[in-house]
């Protein structure tokens, strides 16, 4: 079985995660800290994190959290199990992706140039011509 590699990491306060979710989403995806909690707390009740420590703390309890092995079964399943083509119609790459399939507009020299860097001068004369 794929593993996502969650079971591996070390237990960690919401505070935490929060950062290392910020240092990567934060500026397309921004998550408030009551969300990350109100996840946290969920996500006990259902099995899939466990508290592993508790301290007090100038305010709420500090808690650390680990993944349980249900947690890692459930996580290894949302991403490495196909879903239902429905579940990524409002997405935007989804469409995007399907219209240049069907279209046929991927070429194999747009897929070997580099994201950022656009067309040189020859390539924008090719296309006026």
């Amino acid at each position: 079985m794929r593993s996502s590699r969650c079971s591996e990491r070390e237990p960690a306060h919401g505070y935490t995660l929060k950062r290392q979710y910020d240092a990567r989403f934060a500026q397309t995806r921004p998550l408030a800290f009551g969300q990350v909690y109100a996840s946290l707390a969920r996500f006990e009740k259902q099995g899939w994190a466990s508290v592993t420590e508790v301290a007090p703390g100038e305010g709420p309890d500090r808690k650390r959290y680990r993944i349980t092995p249900e947690g890692v079964e459930v996580i290894d399943s949302w991403v490495f199990e196909p879903q239902a083509p429905d579940v990524f119609s409002t997405s935007s790459l989804f469409a995007r992706v399907s219209v240049a399939l069907m279209s046929g507009a991927v070429g194999r020299d747009r897929a070997r140039q580099p994201a950022n860097r656009s067309p040189g001068p020859d390539a924008r004369a090719d296309r006026a011509a």
